[in-house]
């Protein structure tokens, strides 16, 4: 019979096999209304630097003007950007070419002018490159964006149509059957519909994938389904380099950024191992998969011999046996009442960095029981600190009279005055640094790779 943990090491074997298979090569970087962060959003000169810093495909926002030219903007008026508030599908197009839509941004950019879809596709590169057409407009731009796009020279292949209006992505989609057309789902959306009312409202729409907000949310469940109903997988806007890896690994064809040379950079390079200061994996290959990935720590108290940075992040598997007052988790062993992660009798977890400073909680029911294995995370710096139950920050607090730890760090105990945990404890690590959230979800879906896990005595 398989253990409720072994069940656990294989399906985390699996996820990570499932990611591993996945390329980075394979994502395609989307500009966001061109290369947004360094040029004028929307425009010909930030489309054209989004070609220059190798974007696959650039993305740009359309109205259909009052004398029905589709016109590349992305709010419904002008003010954001120009101060003077005109209507964008009210007004004409000789009206919107009298506005500066560049100075805004950096005074170099003065005169830059709001450019049309036949513009904006003409910056397409000959040979590659492709471009998503938003639309922000309602169902009436439809039938001229199809005659543009029939009358123009760039292959339907080399571009697709996004929109969160699901009766416009229906009438593309009948309209321009050629085109691939894209339903935009907000991180809303996705929470209220789960991974199935996705999908199925993507099939009924006709819609040939799905554009959704990137979110530490987004599991491999929502990439697996639309494989399997044949539908494309694209995301936005992603400008931090642990979200777009979290995308990559749920298996996104494409990731939309206003950074398109950074983050392909990035994304390319090498993924850099988090300065890691201990782990503590308790591997036992003789004993069996017992806990996360090996015999784990049971009802013991351990001492590191080491000390906590004065910025870092503990991150560990714990498994309470039993709630009672204040079990230690983890302690220093300093003082009672420093640093210290602890659980009690009413299924609440606490932590404190000392008695002058901060104390916070959070109670684990209904989420958590005995005998169940919660990967529990600590991050901290001179401002803050937040609490992490299974990846999900749970609690954040500003520090009052903040002070580095001090002390060995321990597990289980530590520290007289203090009760010793009841539990098991697998996985164990500190870093030298504070992950951020996606950090966490990866290091807790992936498991600890680097580098070995330090040597346990016997004895324990």
């Amino acid at each position: 019979m398989t253990s409720p943990m072994q069940s656990k090491s294989n399906l985390l074997a699996l996820i990570t096999l499932a990611v591993s298979s996945l390329s980075v090569s394979a994502v395609e970087i989307v500009a966001h209304r061109g290369a947004s962060r360094d040029a004028p959003e929307n425009t010909l000169p930030a489309f054209q630097l989004a070609w220059e810093q190798g974007a696959d495909r650039i993305e740009g926002d359309f109205f259909l003007t009052s004398d029905h030219v589709i016109v590349c903007f992305h709010d419904k008026t002008t003010e954001r950007l120009v101060g003077q508030k005109l209507d964008v599908s009210s007004a004409s197009y000789q009206q919107l070419q009298t506005l500066d839509v560049g100075t805004w941004k950096d005074p170099k950019w003065k005169g830059t002018k709001i450019p049309t879809l036949a513009e904006v596709v003409a910056t397409l590169p000959a040979d590659k490159g492709r471009m998503f057409i938003e639309i922000k407009d309602s169902v009436r731009i439809v039938k001229p964006l199809a005659e543009k796009l029939n009358k123009t020279s760039v292959p339907k292949s080399r571009l697709a149509i996004i929109c969160f209006n699901q009766a416009v992505v229906s009438a593309c989609k009948e309209a321009m059957p050629e085109v691939d057309v894209h339903w935009l789902v907000s991180a809303k959306t996705y929470q209220k519909l789960g991974v199935v009312g996705v999908i199925e409202t993507a099939r009924r729409l006709g819609a040939d994938g799905v554009d959704v907000q990137a979110s530490n949310a987004i599991t491999l469940d929502l990439g697996k389904a639309l494989r399997e109903n044949g539908l494309q997988f694209h995301c936005w806007t992603v400008n931090d380099i642990p979200l777009a890896r979290h995308m990559v690994k749920m298996g996104v064809d494409s990731i939309t950024t206003d950074r398109p040379g950074w983050l392909k950079q990035a994304l390319q390079a090498k993924e850099p191992s988090e300065p890691m200061l201990q782990h503590l994996g308790f591997d036992d290959p003789k004993s069996g998969p017992i806990g996360i990935k090996g015999l784990a720590l049971s009802d013991a108290v351990l001492n590191t011999g080491t000390t906590l940075p004065a910025s870092g992040t503990v991150a560990m598997w714990y498994r309470p046996v039993q709630w009672y007052d204040y079990q230690t988790v983890f302690d220093s062993s300093a003082n009672p009442n420093e640093w210290e992660l602890w659980i009690d009798k009413d299924a609440q977890i606490g932590f404190r960095t000392s008695s002058h400073d901060l104390r916070i909680t959070h109670r684990l029911h209904p989420v958590a029981s005995v005998n169940q294995w919660q990967h529990l995370a600590v991050t901290w710096d001179e401002r803050m600190v937040n609490l992490y139950v299974n990846a999900a920050p749970v609690v954040s607090a500003k520090r009052k009279q903040p002070a580095p730890p001090s002390g060995d760090f321990c597990l289980g105990g530590g520290h007289a005055g203090n009760t010793r945990g009841k539990g098991h404890w697998d996985e164990v690590v500190v870093f030298d640094t504070v992950l951020s959230s996606a950090a966490l979800r990866t290091l807790m879906l992936d498991g600890v790779k680097s580098p070995p896990s330090v040597e346990i005595p016997e004895k324990l």
